[in-house]
């Protein structure tokens, strides 16, 4: 004994440890670790992919607790091992305080042949006449089969709404929701008036009680629907004794229907589903059930059966089918709801042994993320320096990103999405060429006046530094210089009028001067160059007039 605990001890430390990682290594794909239960009630199927459509690889036993991965985005359950295994999260509980997990042993199906396909047929999931039921959401019939060559058409399994408009379930009875699977006969074309759809069940064998109760529920619903037999099959002729018929528009849900049968000898159940006269006649059938003890014809108006009740033998309780789930206990995220279901005993036998198993059953549930606050990743490489010689600076980023994207983003991430700093480049940087101070201005180019004269000065460059840009600027500079004042030679002035001929008659000479002038102030220079300042010039003036004493 103590040598198993310590065995399933490692298992679930094991379990736990394999959880740990895959949260750590951010795969992407998981939410969570937990810990659930098969229910009491079925065996869990195993898929080979999160798929209600994938193969059933095998089943795990009822009351059975394990570790798993929750899929993110799927309602579907990761097994943890060796081999990627899938079982639905609806089908769990969560584990009780005193659980103990193990490491589930999934039980193989089979692969189908023909050497195999008798003893599969007589299945139907009566291991326990207490516990046959068949709820088609294994993606299967259980071992209920069509019956070839004496009908028109086949049942057919099928979940959500079924494709025809006005007519037929939204969902299964089981789940309530596109989860789960039922049967149903198609109305609309190629069917006619009348056709007819049979399925049948293996063989039920003899018990000790005379009396078995067969449970179904329908849903009869459309403007054309048709008919719904029940037939109590015995020494293999079809279609058997009528024992339950219902007809015409139902209304849009599911309904429980039940009859009595005898169990004296050993028998099979056929379902017969008969075209109305429209399209809108789709006839659907889930959660197949038969049991042991005396039950009342539901609906009675649907009672073809001649069987009584004459037993006193103590009838046990048999489940009613399950409520629906209650609210999930979060408003976001992976919470738990329940659902209930009751014990219920035949009105006119005694009551014999209570149920087995629980009432109620939990399951996650999940039906938004909760808002998740922004965090940051990683600090990006920093930039290039900003500059290529000397000091400059660099940056890098970061992004506020949603830990998970399908989930609402919450609160902004906090301080700053750069980062600057400073940084040195080794290279030298270049430097410009500066100037000199100027030298002194040259000699002036005149002696004396006006003249001009100039300075320069050098563009110095640093010593041992890469040479930058030249020096912005003149060089050279050039100015005017006065001296003193120069020496100004004499000018002519403008000669002035002649001067009257110097004789009164007869020819003469007349003259004229003009003087050699210095301007006021000015440093006396050469005379004036030229003939002198007098001029003279022959003048004639009246005849001379001879008088003669």
């Amino acid at each position: 004994m103590e040598a198993s605990k310590a065995s399933m001890s490692l298992v679930t430390l094991i379990s736990l440890l394999t959880c740990l990682v895959l949260l750590l290594s951010g795969a992407g794909r998981v939410i969570a670790c937990v810990c659930v239960c098969t229910p009491s009630h079925e065996a869990t199927p195993v898929y080979r992919k999160s798929d209600s459509l994938s193969e059933i690889v095998g089943h795990i036993s009822t009351n059975t607790c394990l570790h798993g991965e929750l899929v993110k985005g799927k309602d579907w359950l990761l097994l943890l091992g060796s081999s990627y295994y899938y079982i639905k999260i609806k089908k769990l509980i969560a584990c009780p305080n005193d659980r103990v997990e193990i490491e589930p042993n999934i039980i193989r199906m089979p692969k189908r042949t023909e050497a195999n396909h008798n003893t599969d047929h007589k299945r139907f999931l009566l291991d326990s006449i207490n516990q046959a039921q068949c709820n088609f959401d294994v993606n299967s019939f259980c071992s209920w089969r069509n019956v070839h060559g004496l009908d028109d058409f086949d049942w057919v399994l099928y979940g959500s709404s079924t494709p025809t408009d006005d007519t037929g379930p939204d969902f299964d009875h089981t789940t309530r929701n596109s989860s789960g699977s039922y049967i149903f006969t198609e109305s609309s074309a190629p069917r006619n008036f009348f056709d007819t759809a049979w399925i049948q069940s293996p063989t039920i064998e003899v018990t000790s009680d005379p009396v078995h109760c067969f449970r179904f529920w329908y849903h009869m619903y459309g403007s054309s629907i048709g008919r719904l037999n029940v037939y109590q099959v015995t020494n293999g002729g079809l279609p058997g004794k009528f024992v339950w018929s219902l007809t015409g528009d139902q209304g849009n849900s599911w309904k429980e229907g039940q009859v009595p049968l005898n169990s004296n000898q050993s028998y099979s159940i056929l379902l017969s589903g008969v075209i109305g006269n429209g399209y809108q006649g789709d006839i659907a059938v889930d959660d197949i059930n038969v049991s042991v003890g005396y039950c009342e014809v539901k609906p009675s108006s649907a009672s073809r059966t001649d069987v009584k009740n004459t037993t006193t033998t103590p009838v046990n309780g048999h489940w009613s089918a399950w409520g629906s789930w209650t609210a999930c206990s979060v408003s976001c995220d992976i919470g738990q709801h329940t659902r209930y279901r009751t014990c219920e005993y035949d009105k006119v036998a005694p009551h014999g042994a209570r149920c087995s198993g629980q009432d109620r059953e939990m399951s996650f549930c999940s039906i938004s993320y909760c808002p998740r606050d922004g965090v940051w990743t990683g600090w990006s490489q920093w930039s290039t320096c900003s500059a290529t010689c000397g000091d400059g600076l660099e940056t890098r980023g970061r992004k506020c990103v949603n830990p998970v994207p399908a989930a609402p983003l919450g609160k902004a991430c906090e301080e700053s999405v750069n980062e600057i700093q400073t940084c040195t480049n080794t290279t030298d940087c270049p430097v410009d060429g500066y100037w000199s101070e100027w030298a002194s201005w040259s000699t002036c180019s005149v002696t004396c006046g006006h003249g001009d004269r100039s300075r320069n000065r050098t563009c110095l460059f640093e010593q041992g530094k890469p040479r930058g840009h030249d020096c912005v600027g003149q060089g050279l500079q050039t100015g005017s210089c006065t001296e003193s004042d120069c020496p100004v030679d004499g000018l002519w002035s403008p000669w002035s009028p002649w001067m009257a001929c110097d004789v009164t008659c007869g020819n003469g000479t007349q003259s004229r001067t003009r003087n050699c002038i210095y301007p006021p102030d000015a440093v006396k220079g050469k005379d004036c160059v030229g003939e002198n300042g007098n001029e003279t010039q022959p003048c004639s003036t009246a005849i001379c007039t001879n008088t003669f004493p």
